[in-house]
C-alpha cells in the first residue's frame, strides 16, 4: 500500500537507520518518537511514518503498541520485505520494489540501507522527513524534504584519550568527519538546545546558524503507562506502591533477574538512575556516593538503574566500582524496561538521580518523567541544567557538583529527610513547565522537516 498525504494532516518520515538487531527500548530517542506521536495523537498533529530496517519493524512495532496512539491513524512502521517475502510480488508495487531491491543487493554487500532508501522513495510518500541521527546518510538519497537532528557533538566536546581514536582511521577521527560531512549537506539541522546551537555546531563543526533550528523538548509524561496512578496527584500510597512492585516482580520473572524476581520493590528505600553507561553519564559518580550512605552512613538505600553493567570494561567506572566494593546487591540493573514497567520502577522509588554531566537538550527526561509519577529528582550541573535553572531558578537547590560524590550523598540524605516537601515543591515547578507540550513539538518537528528543501 502507498502511503500518501492526507488531508491537512502532514505525513513526516522519521528515518530510522540503525542496522538489524539494534538496541531499541528505552534509548534517549526512543523516547522522544513516542512523546510526539503521543502529542500529535492528542492535538491531530503530523502522523508519522517510522522507516526501520527489515527485522527490527517488530520490535518497533511491539513498543509503539504501548503508546496513547492508534497506528495507521497517527503512527506508521515501515519495512522493506526481503526477497523471501511471499507477498514481494502481489502488486506492481511490490514488484518494482523487488526490482530495486535485487539491483541493490547488486550494487553493495549487505544491502538492507540500499533497501530502505528504495523502498521509502517507492512506497513511503512523506511531506518531509525527520533524520534520527547524521549518521543515518541514507537519507541524503531520500527525494522528500528532510532535516537532519544533531543531538551533541559529545566525542569532540569531551574527547577521548585513546591514541587509536585518533588516529587514522580512528572511531573519533571517523565519527568528527562523518559528522561534519553529514551536516555540510543537510538541508536544515534540529538541535534540542540553545547551547548545542550556539556552541557546538558554530564553533566545533563550523555550521552556520541559518541551517540551525532549536526544538526544544517540552515535558515527558509517563503517568499514562499506570493505570492506577492518578496524573492530577501522582503521589504513591501503600496500594499504587504494591501494584507497582508487582509489575516489576513480573519483569524480574520475565527476565530472569534472580535477585529481583521476588524482591520487595514495595517497602524497600531505592533510588532510580534512569540512562546508559555512557562516559557523561557519570554513572560511577553516583555508584560512589550510594557507597557512602551505605558503609559510613548505614543509611538503607539501594540504586537501581536502567543501564547495562559491563564487568571488566574500561571505559566506565561503575563496574569496577560495584566489583571492588562488593555492591552487587546493593546496584542492580534493570536493562531494556518496558515503558510501563519504566514507570513503575519510577513511581516505586525514593529518588530519581541524573549524574550526567552534558546532555544535548535543555532539561533531562528523567527528570520530568520521574515527577509525572510522583518521584522526585536530583540533577547534576551542566550546560543542560543551567539553561533550564535560568527559566526556572528554584531549580537551583536540586544541582550538584557532578565531581563531588559526598556533595551527592549529603544532597540525598537532605532530600529523603523531606522528600514530601521536596516532592510538592518540584510538582509546582513541573506543572508551570509542562505549558509546552509534545503537541508543540510534534508539530515544530513536522515543520522542520518540510522546510528542509530535498538536495
Amino acid at each position: 500500500m502507498k502511503w500518501q498525504p492526507q488531508g491537512k494532516r502532514p505525513d513526516i518520515g522519521i528515518w530510522i537507520e540503525l542496522p538489524p538487531g539494534s538496541r531499541w527500548a528505552n534509548e534517549g530517542m526512543v523516547r522522544l518518537i513516542g512523546f510526539m506521536i503521543e502529542g500529535a495523537a492528542r492535538y491531530t498533529g503530523p502522523r508519522f511514518h517510522l522507516m526501520v530496517p527489515h527485522g527490527l519493524d517488530d520490535v518497533v512495532r511491539a513498543d509503539m503498541r504501548t503508546l496513547k496512539a492508534t497506528e495507521h491513524t497517527d503512527w506508521v512502521v515501515h519495512a522493506p520485505p526481503t526477497l523471501a517475502d511471499p507477498t514481494i510480488h502481489r502488486n506492481r508495487y511490490t514488484r518494482k520494489a523487488a526490482r530495486l531491491i535485487l539491483q541493490a543487493e547488486d550494487m553493495l554487500q549487505g544491502g538492507w540501507l540500499e533497501r530502505m532508501v528504495a523502498y521509502a522513495n517507492e512506497h513511503v510518500l512523506v511531506d518531509g522527513w525527520i533524520v534520527l541521527h547524521p549518521f543515518f546518510r541514507g537519507a541524503e538519497r531520500l527525494k522528500a524534504p528532510r532535516a537532519v537532528v544533531f543531538p551533541d557533538a559529545i566525542p569532540l566536546v569531551f574527547p577521548s584519550t585513546s591514541v587509536q581514536s585518533w588516529s587514522d582511521g580512528g572511531s573519533d577521527l571517523m565519527w568528527r568527519d562523518n559528522v561534519r560531512a553529514a551536516l555540510g549537506k543537510a538541508p536544515l539541522i534540529i538541535t534540542f538546545s540553545k547551547h548545542v546551537a550556539n556552541y557546538e555546531l558554530p564553533h566545533v563543526l563550523g555550521i552556520k546558524e541559518a541551517k540551525i533550528r532549536v526544538i526544544p523538548h517540552a515535558p515527558p509524561d509517563v503517568s499514562d503507562q499506570l493505570t492506577f496512578v492518578n496524573p492530577q496527584d501522582p503521589r504513591a500510597t501503600g496500594n499504587t506502591r504494591r501494584l507497582a512492585a508487582e509489575m516489576l516482580r513480573a519483569q524480574a520473572r520475565k527476565s530472569s533477574w534472580a535477585y529481583l524476581i521476588d524482591f520487595a520493590f514495595e517497602d524497600a528505600k531505592y533510588v532510580v538512575i534512569s540512562t546508559q553507561d555512557r562516559a557523561t553519564k557519570n554513572i560511577g559518580l553516583a555508584a560512589e556516593a550510594i557507597a557512602y550512605l551505605l558503609r559510613e552512613q548505614q543509611v538503607d538505600i539501594k540504586l537501581i538503574t536502567t543501564a547495562h553493567l559491563l564487568f571488566g570494561a574500561t571505559w566506565t567506572t561503575l563496574p569496577a566500582i560495584i566489583e571492588a566494593q562488593q555492591l552487587q546487591f546493593d546496584i542492580v540493573s534493570t536493562p531494556d524496561l518496558p515503558r510501563p514497567e519504566h514507570a513503575a520502577l519510577y513511581h516505586g522509588a525514593q529518588l530519581v538521580i541524573h549524574p550526567s554531566f552534558f546532555e544535548g537538550g535543555h532539561g533531562p527526561f528523567p527528570f520530568y518523567e520521574a515527577l509525572s509519577v510522583g518521584c522526585p529528582c536530583l540533577m547534576a550541573r551542566g550546560p543542560h541544567t543551567e539553561e533550564l535553572v535560568a527559566g526556572e531558578p528554584e531549580l537551583e537547590r536540586y544541582l550538584f557538583d557532578p565531581y563531588d560524590s559526598r556533595g551527592l550523598a549529603n544532597l540525598i540524605s537532605a532530600t529523603l529527610m523531606e522528600r514530601d516537601n521536596v516532592l510538592d515543591h518540584q510538582l509546582g515547578i513541573l506543572k508551570r513547565l509542562k505549558e509546552r507540550s509534545w503537541a508543540d513539538v510534534a508539530i515544530a518537528y513536522g515543520e522542520a522537516a518540510q522546510a528542509g528543501a530535498p538536495s
